[in-house]
Formats: C-alpha cells, sequence, structure tokens
C-alpha cells in the first residue's frame, strides 16, 4: 500500500509536468499507461491475473489512439473490441482517468491527489464497515463493475496470518498531539487494511488526534478514568487483544476478561525507576512487551527490570500517506544547487526534551559560515509558554530572527513542502525513543543531524545519512529525573560546540551525505508502516499459539 501510494504521487508529478508541458492527450495517456503497467507488473504476486493483463497491455497499446473531446475521453477504439480483459483494463484506466481528471479541474491537482488516495485506501480495506465516508464527492457516471476493475484483497494472507484475532483494542492515556498519537492512528490503518478491527480506548480525554482518529472511521472511546465504562467497553470483546501505549489504567480488567495485554515501550521511561507498583502491574497484568528500538530495549531490560524474553524490539514505521514526494532526482538536483544558501529543518513539538533553544544557538554560530543559510522550525509551540518565550529571546538576542522561521504545526502536505524545500534536518534531543520525524526526513531524502538516543544509531548504521552530534543527549546510566532537568536547565556551550560543528561536517560533506540520504528514500519499503504491522501480526500469531500450547 504505501508503496503504491509513493508512486501515485510520482505519477501526479508526471502528470502536472505534462501538462504545464501542453503535451498532446495521446501523449500523455501514453506515458499514463506506461505508469499503469509498472504497475500491474509490481502486484503480479497478487494475482496471475495482472500480470496476464500487463503483457497484453504492453504488447497491444499502440493499437489504441485515445483522444479527449470536450473533456471525455473517447472510447470507440476500446468499445470495438471484444470483452476481453484487455479491453476491461483500458476502459477502467480511462475511466479512472476521466475521473481524476474532473475532480481535478474542481478542487486542483493536490485535492485529486488526496481524493485518489483516499479511493485507493477505502477500495483495499477489507470490510466495507469499516471504510470512511470520502471526503469528496465523487463525479457522476457509471463505475465500471467490480469484476471488471479487477481489485482483490491483497492482505487476506495477512489476516488469516494474524490467527483468531479479530480487534485490537488500543489503550491510551490521552489523545492530543505528538509522536505516540501517530503511532497509534497509523497501526490502527493499518491493521484494519490487515482485517483487523481496532478500537482505541483513551484514558482521560482526547483532542485533536482523537478528532483526525474519528475522521478515518476508526472508534475512539474516552473513558475519563471511569473503571466501569471500561469494563463495558471489553465486556463483550471476542477474540481480542489489547495494546497500551503508556497507560496503565485499569490493566487487571483486561486480565479479568481474558484479554491478552501488549505494551509498547515507547521511550526510555527512566522517570519509572524503583517504581514497584507499575513492576508489579507489569509482571501480573501484562503478557507481552514491545520496544520501539533497540535503546529502548536495552534500557528496560537493564533499568526497568524486564524480562528480556518477554521483549520483542519492532522499530517504528512510517505511514507515507499525504506525504507528496517529489522524484528523488529533482530533489537531488535541487538541493546540490541551492547547497550554499541551506535550509535546516527541525520538526517537533515544543517540549523541554525537544532542545528547541539549544538549535537556535548552534544556528547562529552556522551562519557565520553559511551566511545565506535558514532554519525552520515546524511543530506546534503551545503548551510550553516560558519555553516559547525564552526561544523568541534567543533569536532576537542572536540576531537571527530574519532567517528563524517558527511554522507551527502543519498538515502533513505542508510539511511535505518543507521536507522537500530543505537541504538537512536536525533533531538533537536530549531523549527519543524513535522519532517519526527521523522516518520522515529519511523518505524524503534528507541528511539528519541526529543526538546519541533513540533509534539513531540503527539508522546510521542502515543507511549512512545521519550524523551524530555528540553531547545532545544523556547516555542510559545519566538518565534519571534530576540528570535530565539539570541539563536542560545548564546546558553547556560544548553542547552547542557540538552541534553546530555536527551541522558543519553535514554542509561541507553535502554530497556525500544526500547521496546516502537519497539512497534511504529509495529503501523506504524497509521502514514502513506495512512492514512494521507485519511484524506485530506476525508477534500476534506467536502469542495466540503460545496461549493455545500453555
Amino acid at each position: 500500500m504505501s508503496q503504491l501510494f509513493d508512486k501515485a504521487a510520482r505519477a501526479a508529478y508526471l502528470l502536472s509536468a505534462l501538462d504545464k508541458a501542453d503535451l498532446s492527450p495521446h501523449l500523455l495517456f501514453r506515458e499514463s499507461t506506461g505508469f499503469f503497467e509498472r504497475q500491474i507488473i509490481h502486484y503480479k504476486n497478487w494475482g496471475n491475473e495482472y500480470y496476464e493483463y500487463s503483457n497484453r497491455l504492453l504488447n497491444d497499446r499502440r493499437k489504441f489512439e485515445v483522444e479527449r473531446m470536450a473533456g471525455v475521453f473517447n472510447l470507440r477504439t476500446a468499445e470495438g473490441g471484444k470483452e476481453g480483459g484487455l479491453e476491461r483494463v483500458v476502459k477502467n484506466v480511462l475511466w479512472r482517468y476521466s475521473q481524476f481528471a474532473e475532480v481535478r479541474s474542481e478542487l486542483g491537482l493536490g485535492g485529486a491527489i488526496r481524493h485518489t488516495f483516499g479511493f485507493l485506501r477505502d477500495k483495499l480495506s477489507i470490510s466495507q464497515a469499516s471504510r470512511p465516508e470520502p471526503r469528496v464527492k465523487p463525479p457522476e457516471g457509471k463505475a465500471p463493475s467490480e469484476a471488471s476493475i479487477g481489485f482483490v484483497n491483497l492482505d487476506s494472507d495477512k489476516a488469516r496470518s494474524a490467527g483468531s484475532t479479530q480487534q485490537v483494542i488500543m489503550l491510551v492515556d490521552a489523545f492530543h498531539d505528538g509522536g505516540v498519537e501517530r503511532v497509534v492512528i497509523d497501526l490502527c490503518l493499518n491493521f484494519r487494511q490487515a482485517g483487523i478491527q481496532c478500537k482505541i480506548l483513551v484514558a482521560k480525554d482526547g483532542g485533536r488526534s482523537a478528532a483526525e482518529a474519528r475522521s478515518h472511521g476508526i472508534d475512539v472511546m474516552e473513558l475519563h478514568q471511569n473503571t466501569e465504562a471500561l469494563r463495558s467497553a471489553i465486556a463483550k470483546s471476542v477474540n481480542t487483544v489489547a495494546i497500551t501505549h503508556h497507560c496503565y489504567f485499569s490493566l487487571d480488567s483486561f486480565r479479568a476478561a481474558g484479554i491478552p495485554v501488549l505494551e509498547v515501550i515507547h521511550n526510555a521511561y527512566y522517570w519509572q525507576r524503583g517504581k514497584r507498583a507499575i513492576a508489579d502491574m507489569r509482571r501480573n497484568d501484562i503478557d507481552h512487551f514491545i520496544a520501539v528500538s533497540g535503546f529502548v530495549e536495552k534500557f528496560s531490560t537493564e533499568e526497568l527490570g524486564i524480562d528480556a524474553a518477554r521483549v520483542s524490539l519492532i522499530n517504528n514505521g512510517l505511514n507515507n500517506l499525504d506525504l507528496i514526494r517529489p522524484p528523488l532526482d529533482l530533489l537531488r538536483k535541487n538541493r546540490l544547487e541551492t547547497r550554499s544558501a541551506p535550509v535546516l529543518l527541525h520538526i517537533a513539538n515544543l517540549h523541554p526534551q525537544k532542545n528547541h533553544r539549544l538549535i537556535v544557538k548552534s544556528f547562529a554560530r552556522i551562519k557565520q559560515k553559511y551566511p545565506d543559510a535558514r532554519l525552520v522550525m515546524a511543530g506546534s509551540m503551545d503548551g510550553y509558554p516560558d519555553i516559547f518565550s525564552k526561544l523568541n529571546e534567543d533569536i532576537e538576542r542572536l540576531g537571527v530572527s530574519g532567517s528563524v522561521t517558527l511554522a507551527g504545526a502543519l498538515s502533513r502536505r505542508d510539511l511535505s513542502k518543507l521536507m522537500a524545500s530543505a537541504h538537512v534536518g536536525i533533531l538533537p534531543s536530549v531523549l527519543e525513543g524513535f522519532s517519526i520525524a527521523t522516518l520522515e526526513l529519511s523518505f524524503f531524502g534528507l541528511p539528519a543531524i541526529l543526538s546519541a538516543t533513540g533509534a539513531a544509531q540503527e539508522l546510521q548504521k542502515a543507511y549512512g545519512h545521519v550524523h551524530i552530534a555528540q553531547g545532545c543527549a544523556l547516555s542510559q546510566k545519566e538518565l534519571d529525573i534530576r540528570n535530565v532537568d539539570g541539563f536542560l536547565t545548564t546546558m553547556p556551550d560544548s553542547v552547542v560546540d557540538s552541534l553546530a560543528e555536527a551541522t558543519l561536517k553535514v554542509l561541507d560533506e553535502y554530497p556525500e551525505y544526500l547521496g546516502k540520504a537519497l539512497n534511504a528514500a529509495e529503501q523506504f519499503s524497509e521502514y514502513s508502516i506495512d512492514s512494521t504491522v507485519g511484524k506485530y501480526i506476525g508477534l500476534l500469531q506467536s502469542m495466540r499459539k503460545s496461549r493455545e500450547y500453555v
């Protein structure tokens, strides 16, 4: 699915370029046909029918001359043949493209792309009941039959592999904004595509993330810490597993209902050191654990005393839905041509551990060598008014106000524009578990300066596009409440120098780092949400077999 969306975005750029060049409809269709051929071949593993269609379309496409009159494709050539597989494919390609053209005329290219993405996502969902209502009314006209369209259930094997699990309950403490909320929504969407329905139970209250989840058709229930409401919500659950995300509200209720519980450990929970109540809860009420990075796994087993045999390492994955990425060759060309005026991008909501002030201080030093450099900080700036005030004071005092942009919270489309225009990503956090932002940077082929925490070393080893700024993060043994607070309060100049030097190294050796980053972008399938959910399902299957054995 994620690969399909990525290639659909590439096709949209092709269509836009062809339009701007005012090329003939025939050439437009011919180029589009080539795109469809490649996609049909790409999915041949899911049915020989697609493979046969692609070969026939490849051999016979030159027979079809398509013209566009008054905004409608002429189907005379296709309709003149027998009602065979090839003719059906051509009809459906033309019909779908004519729909795309109509939507594009009303909503513009971006709106048409989003509508296409939504259509594909809904079509590939395994359950009609789980599909959200489309946000855009489709054009009038009779669609080809489902049989002629030839869609197949791409994820039926995944659904069977999950064993008897039919529903997943996601348990969260609150559901406002942040990385954990993003992970939960993406997991729910991709579980649904695998035939597993999800419900989100919010122990306290919801916010923007809860509204987003509901817009996708995900059931969200806010409990307001009402234990009876929780028990009522799970009373009728059958073939269910609960996955809790930094939430320990009434876990014994799941055990009483016979529902196994998985805890996803999203970070190094240093504040839980010595907390006997949480340790007892994990021992009695939680069946298994998922650590999102090797750093988190090591901390959890060595510092929190969680049995290593009960911990599985499953990295977070990126859902690239609504991330519109230009062709990588175009990104390479544009970045190399403008490297003398680099754009540094920081993606994080305002939080003490995200080191916003450190980045601004180091940026002032980078400006001495790259006077045309710019810094863009994307993310919500509410929640910490004292830090926000000091951040603005730093920007004015250091004389970089004309080069720093506080972009605020952005849609994924607007964030895509920023990542496409940036040269380097920066995320020197004091502490991370596995930031989704690091995967977004990788997907857009951006070299990244990260701190030695979370999955930074894993990404560096895998792709080489990450440079680690030493001293910006605390080590495993240093992580405790007093040390973290002290480090954030008295940030030493040596850390500012370290981040500036790391950034300058990447900028000075930019072609080499850019090449590795673009290679990381090409390997997206390795860190996609599809890959992550496949591992979750494998774990669910393993847990089911273990429980049956016991």
